[in-house]
């Protein structure tokens, strides 16, 4: 899980830095455990397609069928039980790319001057950075909820990226 925060006041995408992968465990080899979590470092989790950004947040494999589908066409069968969110990002719109339960739901939201969006493990706690009413520090506030959101969330770390679109 990764947590982003999209805001059109600002044009700007941020992310944070953490991947987490799970390590499978089982007592004796045959009752299963809950998994074990290792947590690593990237230095870029969005990418910049022409000039869109393109970003998500869930499971890897399930990430790279929307990936594949987008670059090569290649059918999406989503699985039942893992989920991803992606997005497609331009300065006008947003296409939601989303897999879980089993469907590929796409949608497409148009950007009004207003518009914040976030998603991902930590993204509940970015609410506070997008009601904010006042913009002459609206830059401190969301930077400063965004690096406090690792104190909350074990999949989030206080290392962020920052994208312009």
């Amino acid at each position: 899980m990764t947590t982003v925060y999209i805001d059109k006041r600002l044009n700007l995408l941020i992310t944070d830095s953490r991947v987490t992968s799970t390590i499978p465990r089982n007592l004796f080899g045959f009752f299963p455990l809950r998994p074990k979590y290792q947590y690593g470092v990237v230095n870029q989790k969005t990418l910049y397609v022409h000039d869109r950004l393109f970003s998500a947040s869930g499971v890897v494999s399930e990430i790279d069928k929307v990936l594949d589908w987008l670059i090569n066409k290649v059918p999406v069968i989503p699985d039942r039980k893992l989920s991803c969110h992606c997005v497609l990002l331009s300065k006008d719109y947003v296409i939601h790319m989303i897999l879980t339960k089993g469907k590929f739901i796409k949608k497409l939201e148009y950007l009004h001057e207003d518009y914040t969006f976030f998603m991902g493990s930590g993204g509940e706690y970015m609410l506070d950075a997008a009601i904010h009413e006042e913009h002459t520090t609206l830059y401190d506030k969301v930077f400063s909820t965004f690096m406090d959101v690792h104190n909350h969330d074990c999949f989030t770390d206080d290392n962020i990226n920052v994208y312009r679109f």
